[in-house]
């Protein structure tokens, strides 16, 4: 029988009170109440009073499950906080082993102290704990020593002073001005913020600092090199960084050569401009904070860059856009990936709105914009016409514009796009003719396949040409044996490395019909190693023929069997999410895909039986070890009959 302890084991192998909470009793009571609800005779009981009651508690429970969501979130962020301490403490040991003067430690001591000042800061902000600042005199020492002992203040100020952050200064200078400018956009960010790579990048991309997706991966893994930033790894079966964060210290470091140089305009904490003024007129970038307005902010006449950091509510007139042919970087959406379950909780958090959207009529006027992201932006009906005279655009962010209807036929005539998300955009109805005049597109998310008798639409076959194009997501509305037919030409995009399908909302009889339907085949590209699959509406695949497939993820939907007849399977990595109704055993599984390095079933009920470790996980190299450990340990037997081993 597994311990609280091993059911709360996180990431890292660290245990989290949180997680044990949410998965080994919110989770279950919830399922039972689900239970409950279901029931027959719960149903049809005269009196409405007991649905309502029970309605009531689930909710109430659904609020207690959002909070420990939120717990978890400040769990892990504070276990990320002792990584600095490690390692200081591992220098100081190697250094003591090498020989080295103590009066060189210093420093490094000093920096600890400084983590653990950070540590308790953040535990009191997250949970309201008042931490007392100084030992207790008691302590083994006498009062004298207490009182003069130093303060967490003049720790910090014996950091940031010492020749440590001086050395890190001086780096930073000698840094060949790309590398540094792409280090200090860092500086932007909120003290702890997760920052997803690929926005970074794109914000690179708009400045001209790095000209295309694989220079800005070569750069960011310099930062890494170079211990400026810290990758965040959050899938297991993943080598690939998708995001980082900046160390405390070296991001107020990273401000201060930011003010100095004029490279942003913040203040010594970080923050932006303050909301009385919005004066951004000192330096080419402003970073927007405090939910303030951007109609009357102050800005330098050759702009280049506007990102929203954290401003709710984005105001804009037709004539502002006039004066920006400078502008290479607008970021007015969201940039903080939340995460579903706090979305909802707490809606203000990711909430950004853009009062009159018909002012974005004027954004042609800048000519020279390469990165343009209303990402998660509320109140954005249409996109203009207008967006056709950005020639020189390469990456478009429309994703999660969730009252977007309408997406200009205009956007077709942008030459050097490289990357469009229209993913999320639920209103949106069908894509423009002409996507296939896009052809230095490398990334397209959100395209719709869709039953449409309208003229001048656009279908999936018209992307064959785009000869670039390496990942694509789509969004199917049609009836499964249709979209099957229609899903063939798939088999013709010779450059696409990975695919994700997405089907929608059917009628219940349509669904029905889509559950009991033949098995349904799909030929691939050539070269695909990702398929991703949402909402999948049958209990069956006929066959996936590829031989390049290596990662096959399953997310919701009807699938009852993870049977695939495509000859020799040469899948590695298997992920399957919410598939209440999957009913398969592992020794099958194994013999099916012989090849799999790691697995992960998350919210599969009828999978209980695998080999899960307590994150859902299971993986060729800790079986491996496993195994390799047991057979070690393992004492010789003696000679004797198996009934007299059984009982003994």
């Amino acid at each position: 029988m597994s311990t609280p302890e091993a059911e709360a084991e996180g990431e890292g192998g660290c245990i989290l009170f949180s997680k044990y909470i949410d998965d080994g009793i919110l989770t279950p009571l919830l399922s039972s109440l689900q239970v409950i609800g279901d029931a027959k005779s719960f149903r049809g009981a005269e009196s409405s009073s007991d649905l309502a009651q029970l309605d009531s508690i689930r909710d109430m429970m659904r609020e207690l499950q959002a909070i420990f969501v939120k717990m978890g979130e400040n769990e892990r962020r504070i276990v990320h906080l002792f990584d600095p301490i490690e390692e200081l403490v591992d220098d100081v040991l190697n250094s003591l082993a090498a020989g080295g003067e103590i009066s060189t430690l210093q420093p490094k001591l000093a920096g600890v102290g400084v983590q653990i000042g950070i540590i308790r800061e953040a535990i009191s902000g997250s949970y309201k704990i008042k931490i007392q600042e100084e030992p207790s005199p008691d302590r083994g020492r006498d009062v004298e020593d207490s009182a003069s002992a130093p303060t967490m203040a003049g720790i910090r100020r014996c950091v940031r002073d010492g020749e440590q952050m001086a050395h890190l200064r001086r780096a930073v200078h000698g840094m060949d001005e790309q590398l540094r400018h792409c280090l200090l956009c860092l500086a932007a960010f909120p003290e702890g913020a997760v920052i997803k790579k690929r926005l970074l990048i794109h914000w690179w991309i708009g400045e001209k600092f790095v000209s295309s997706l694989e220079d800005g991966n070569e750069l960011f893994q310099q930062l890494v090199d170079l211990r400026f930033v810290r990758t965040v790894r959050r899938r297991g079966h993943c080598d690939t960084a998708h995001a980082c964060t900046v160390h405390p210290w070296i991001r107020r470091m990273l401000v201060a050569v930011a003010r100095s140089s004029a490279f942003l305009e913040i203040d010594p904490d970080g923050n932006g401009a303050s909301a009385s003024n919005n004066d951004f007129s000192r330096t080419h970038r402003a970073c927007l904070h405090d939910g303030g307005l951007l109609q009357g902010s102050r800005f330098h006449p050759q702009l280049s860059t506007i990102y929203n950091v954290g401003q709710s509510y984005v105001k804009l007139s037709t004539a502002w856009f006039t004066y920006r042919s400078q502008l290479g970087t607008v970021q007015l959406g969201q940039w903080r990936v939340a995460d579903p379950v706090d979305q909802i909780a707490y809606p203000r958090k990711s909430h950004i709105e853009l009062i009159d959207d018909h002012h974005l009529k004027g954004i042609g006027a800048c000519k020279n914009l390469r990165y343009l992201s209303l990402r998660g932006i509320s109140r954005i009906m249409a996109i203009p016409a207008a967006i056709g005279e950005l020639a020189e655009l390469v990456v478009l962010d429309l994703r999660a514009c969730h009252d977007l209807q309408v997406l200009a036929k205009e956007i077709t005539k942008l030459q050097k796009l490289q990357y469009l998300d229209v993913s999320e955009c639920y209103l949106l109805v069908d894509m423009p003719e002409g996507f296939n005049k896009m052809s230095q597109l490398q990334v397209l998310k959100g395209f719709l396949v869709v039953n449409s008798n309208k003229r001048n639409t656009c279908n999936l076959g018209e992307l064959v040409s785009l000869s670039n194009l390496r990942k694509l997501s789509i969004s199917v509305s049609k009836k499964l044996k249709r979209a099957e037919d229609e899903l063939k030409v798939l088999a013709n995009f010779a450059s696409l490395a990975s695919l994700k399908i997405t089907w929608g909302m059917v009628s219940p009889r349509d669904a029905a019909d889509e559950s009991d339907a033949a098995k349904f085949n799909l030929v691939l590209p050539s070269n695909l190693s990702k398929l991703d699959l949402y909402c999948f509406p049958s209990r069956q695949f006929g066959t996936i023929s590829s031989d390049s497939l290596k990662k096959l993820y399953f997310t919701g939907g009807k699938l009852h069997s993870l049977e695939i007849q495509n000859g020799e399977c040469k899948v590695e990595v298997l992920r399957l999410r919410c598939l209440k109704d999957l009913q398969f055993c592992w020794e099958e599984l194994r013999e099916l895909y012989p090849m799999l390095e790691f697995v992960e079933a998350q919210h599969c009920s009828g999978v209980a039986n695998w080999p899960l470790d307590n994150n859902k996980v299971w993986t060729k190299d800790a079986e491996t070890s496993n195994a390799a450990s047991a057979q070690s340990e393992e004492p010789t037997a003696p000679d004797v009959c198996p009934e007299i081993v059984e009982e003994g």
